[in-house]
């Protein structure tokens, strides 16, 4: 799971903010001395042919969920199926509802542009589920959650649902991310996730779909840095490259071997960027 950080004072957050920023000037410099080796190289990339996408990573590791990892999240759907109709907290229900516009702006956009779709799929692919490392034994799954898909199969009984969850719960799952992410990626179809999975994208994902059509690029390159989407700005980890690829619509052309990346690098930080 994410790591959450301790920043007490404002001493403390204007420090932490100050050594994030110098780290995120070097990680810039990173990126570019790596597209120069790219165009380089003889591959026939030229940068204004792509855009240039910064995304995180998933987890590595598989094992089979733990039995305590099983009830926390058989009680916890348990407890969303029988609060679902509860809207009694004004705060949470505004919530929900931003969350559901959000997904449904973004699934809009996807089906108006197939291409930002497959790309942005194979792009998730690529990250294996760096925004799902924080799902937890929740899976995000909201008592909104529930009651759309009540209304989508108005047949299903309390009952039915949470069988329907549970059945679908990967044998193996991405060991410490959540309960539904497999190697495959989520365990779950679109209809059964929650509104924070489906209209959720990382800055840099986001950020490109939301671009002008007309100023975006039909192929990206895809640079990732080791940690996952919620441990980026944790200066006791290593954010550093890992893996870059030319992706498209069609396919997803991996690019290490051309950009010399290492096979492996330090997992800590440098001493002068820990907090």
């Amino acid at each position: 799971m994410p790591r959450k950080l301790t920043l007490a004072t404002p001493a403390e957050r204007a420090a932490h903010h100050k050594r994030l920023q110098a780290r995120k000037a070097r990680e810039r410099r990173e990126q570019r001395e790596l597209i120069r080796q790219l165009e380089k190289a003889d591959l026939g990339l030229d940068s204004e042919s792509f855009d240039v996408l910064v995304i995180p990573c998933g987890f590595d590791g598989q094992s089979a969920l733990p039995a305590e990892r099983i009830r926390e999240y058989t009680e916890h759907l348990r407890k969303m199926i029988r609060e679902a109709d509860d809207v009694s907290d004004p705060v949470r229900a505004r919530t929900e509802e931003k969350m559901r516009e959000r997904a449904e702006i973004n699934e809009n956009r996807l089906v108006a542009e197939p291409m930002l779709r497959a790309i942005g799929d194979r792009l998730c692919g690529v990250c294996r589920g760096g925004c799902c490392t924080a799902g937890g034994d929740s899976a995000f799954i909201t008592r909104a959650t529930i009651r759309r898909l009540r209304a989508q199969m108005p047949e299903l009984s309390d009952d039915d649902i949470l069988e329907a969850y549970l059945a679908r719960l990967p044998a193996r799952t991405i060991t410490g991310a959540c309960v539904n992410q497999a190697s495959d990626g989520c365990a779950l179809p679109m209809e059964m996730r929650s509104d924070t999975c489906n209209g959720f994208f990382c800055d840099s994902l986001s950020d490109w779909i939301e671009s002008p059509p007309e100023e975006r690029a039909s192929q990206v390159l895809a640079i990732q840095r080791n940690e996952s989407f919620w441990d980026q700005n944790d200066m006791q980890r290593s954010n550093h490259i890992i893996d870059v690829a030319l992706v498209t619509a069609e396919a997803v052309q991996p690019l290490s071997q051309a950009a010399g990346l290492p096979a492996a690098r330090a997992a800590v930080a440098d001493p002068e960027e820990r907090d």
